[in-house]
C-alpha cells in the first residue's frame, strides 16, 4: 500500500470537508483536544487549513480526572501543544463531587462540557470538531451490531451532528500515525485503549485485524455500510417525524397515539415512531429496539399486561383506546391507581 504524503492527507480532510459540507468559510471551530493522536492530527490539520477556510480556531481539553496523574500530564501536553500555536484553549475538569461509574457517564461530562464551550462562542457558524476517524467509525459500527442496534445505532457515527462535525471520519488510524510522524508532532497515548475488558478495545485489537485478512479493507466497507444506512435511515426519520406531527396528541406532560392512527401506521415505522416520540419526552439514549419491540407486541395483543416502565422513569401505557407515553417524574398525580391522563 502506498503511504499517503501530509500533503496529500490534507487535501483528503479538506475534500471531505467541502463534500459534506461541513465547514463554511469565516466558521469559528473549536477542536476538542484529547491529546491523543487522532485530536492532535484534527488540530493540525485544521490550523492548516486555517487561511483556506479563513477560519478561526480554538480548542478545548475535558480532564475526566479518571487515570490520576496520566489524566493531569495529558492536560499539561495540551496546554503546551496548544501554546506552542498560539491556539486559544479552553479546559474543563470533572468536579470531585461527581463519580464517574462507566464510559457513559464520562462521555455525558464530556459532551456537557463541549455543549457549554459552544454555546460561549455565541455566534453564528460555531462548531465543535471531533477526531474521529475511519477505524472509530468501523469499531463502532460494530459494537452496536454486536450489541444488537436498530438502524439508528447502526447508522453509526455521522459527519455531522447538529453542532459537533467529525472532519477525519474517512482518515484511517495509520494515515493520521503517519501524518504526526512526517510533522514531528509528539501525542499522548491513553493506557486504557489497551485494556480489553471494554469491547471496543476488544473489536480493535482482536476482531478487526482478524477481519482485516479476509479483507483489508474492511474499515472502508463497514463505513460505506453504516454511510448507507445512515442515508436509509435520513428517509425514514423523515416519514417519521410527518407522522408523528400527524397522528400524536402533545400534551404538557405526556403523548398519545390513538389506537385506530396506530393501526394506520405501517409496521415498519411503528418501533422507528416509539423511538422518535420518546425521544421527544426526553432524548434516551438507552431504550433498546427490544423494549420498543416489547411495546408494539403489547399493543397488537390487546390483551394481557397494559403498561411497561423503561429507563428514566419513562413509561408506556395502553387503555381507553389510546397509547400513553410519559416520564413518571413529570406525572405523578395518580389516586387509586388513576393516572392524570384519564
Amino acid at each position: 500500500m502506498v503511504k499517503s504524503s501530509p500533503k496529500d492527507i490534507v487535501n483528503k480532510v479538506a475534500l471531505y470537508i467541502k463534500d459534506k459540507l461541513l465547514i463554511e468559510k469565516g466558521d469559528s471551530i473549536v477542536v476538542a483536544v484529547s491529546g491523543g493522536a487522532d485530536s492532535i492530527c484534527l488540530l493540525n490539520i485544521l490550523l492548516e487549513l486555517k487561511d483556506k477556510f479563513k477560519l478561526d480556531i480554538k480548542a478545548c481539553h475535558y480532564n475526566h480526572k479518571l487515570r490520576g496523574d496520566e489524566s493531569d500530564q495529558d492536560e499539561i501536553f495540551v496546554r503546551n501543544f496548544c501554546k506552542d500555536r498560539g491556539v486559544e484553549l479552553e479546559v474543563g475538569c470533572k468536579p470531585d463531587e461527581f463519580i464517574i461509574k462507566n464510559e457513559m457517564d464520562a462521555r455525558e461530562c464530556r459532551y456537557s462540557f463541549f455543549e457549554k464551550v459552544f454555546l460561549k462562542q455565541g455566534r453564528v457558524g460555531a462548531k465543535i470538531a471531533l477526531a474521529h476517524n475511519l477505524n472509530d467509525l468501523s469499531e463502532t459500527f460494530l459494537m452496536r451490531l454486536i450489541r444488537g442496534s436498530g438502524l439508528i445505532g447502526l447508522s453509526s457515527i455521522l459527519p455531522q451532528r447538529d453542532f459537533y462535525i467529525r472532519p477525519l471520519l474517512q482518515i484511517s488510524r495509520n494515515e493520521i500515525i503517519d501524518y504526526l510522524r512526517e510533522k514531528g508532532c509528539d501525542y499522548r497515548q491513553d493506557s486504557s485503549n489497551l485494556d480489553q475488558k471494554y469491547l471496543r478495545n476488544k473489536i480493535r485489537h482482536k476482531i478487526l485485524p482478524d477481519l482485516r485478512k479476509i479483507n483489508p479493507n474492511i474499515d472502508l466497507a463497514v463505513s460505506g455500510a453504516a454511510m448507507q444506512i445512515a442515508e436509509d435511515y435520513g428517509f425514514i426519520g423523515k416519514e417519521v417525524s410527518a407522522l408523528f406531527e400527524r397522528i400524536v396528541k402533545k400534551e404538557s406532560e405526556y403523548l398519545s397515539i390513538s389506537l385506530g392512527d396506530w393501526e394506520k401506521v405501517d409496521p415498519v415505522l411503528k418501533t422507528h415512531l416509539l423511538h422518535y416520540s420518546y425521544h421527544q419526552l426526553l432524548n434516551p439514549n438507552d431504550i433498546s429496539r427490544k423494549q420498543l419491540e416489547k411495546i408494539v407486541q403489547l399493543i397488537e395483543n390487546k390483551v394481557g399486561k397494559k403498561f411497561l416502565p423503561l429507563p428514566h422513569s419513562l413509561r408506556f401505557e395502553f387503555k381507553n383506546g389510546r397509547i400513553y407515553m410519559y416520564q413518571t417524574s413529570n406525572l405523578v398525580k395518580e389516586n387509586n391507581g388513576q393516572s392524570t391522563q384519564e
